[in-house]
């Protein structure tokens, strides 16, 4: 019986394996703790100094901004948000402002939090066309997986996200690595037929090196590569 050396696992995998150990939501509300807290501060602060827009100066170097600026600045981060979409956010409290002599402002903490979102973050749907394009899914599919936590998400506001890193990685996982179906594929096409079932035993006894991530088992193209020229080696020989 052939076996194949295992191999030091991937940098890579080990950091997805991290970001799926990571509880996003825990995270997304200690940063709305704190940002609340925050806003409180600079809200009392600016109470404090307003006397109408002679105070407007003052308060932008608080770090308060009516919405127009607000919105301005966002615009010059490349913020994907309308300015449709802005105000409706503001209205129904998604994003969160405070209200002055009656006018709206939004405090840097509320304007870096939104540009770090669009930063770091990828939008659900966003997230899907790029991995899409490296391992076909449903749509559906690909939201089921979110609602269990086989892919990493958190929620800022009422907004979904998944973190750009994991997209990132798991480019790298779906162009490098192969599932079970996929690798019997490709060792179909080197001319090596394999019984799904022998070839998980195979990875269950650890005879194939392989990475398992979120409950499915993903095997190296090197590794694959590797087994095929053993398989054909092996049929070589039974046949003289």
């Amino acid at each position: 019986m052939f076996i194949i050396k295992d191999r030091p696992e991937d940098t890579i995998v080990v950091s997805v394996k991290r970001m799926l150990e990571k509880d996003y939501d825990s995270v997304a509300a200690q940063q709305d703790s704190k940002l609340s807290e925050a806003i409180s501060q600079v809200y009392n602060k600016a109470k404090e100094i307003y006397t109408g827009r002679s105070s407007q100066e003052e308060m932008r170097r608080m770090g308060v901004y009516p919405l127009a600026e607000a919105f301005k600045i966002l615009k010059e981060k490349a913020c994907p948000l309308s300015l449709r979409a802005f105000t409706g956010r503001v209205g129904r409290g998604s994003i969160k402002s405070i209200k002055i002599g009656g006018r709206r402002y939004l405090t840097k903490h509320v304007v870096d939090q939104l540009t770090g979102m669009y930063t770091d973050y990828y939008s659900v749907k966003d997230s899907y066309n790029i991995l899409n394009k490296y391992r076909p899914i449903d749509f559906r599919a690909f939201i089921g997986r979110i609602e269990k936590n086989s892919v990493p998400s958190i929620k800022i506001g009422t907004k979904r996200l998944i973190p750009r890193d994991y997209v990132e990685l798991m480019t790298h996982v779906y162009q490098t690595y192969m599932e079970v179906r996929d690798s019997l594929a490709y060792l179909s096409g080197q001319g090596v037929k394999i019984n799904k079932n022998a070839f998980e035993r195979r990875l269950d006894r650890e005879r194939i090196p392989h990475a398992k991530i979120a409950g499915k088992r993903y095997i190296d193209r090197g590794v694959l590569d590797e087994l095929a020229s053993q398989e054909l080696a092996r049929m070589n020989l039974n046949r003289q």
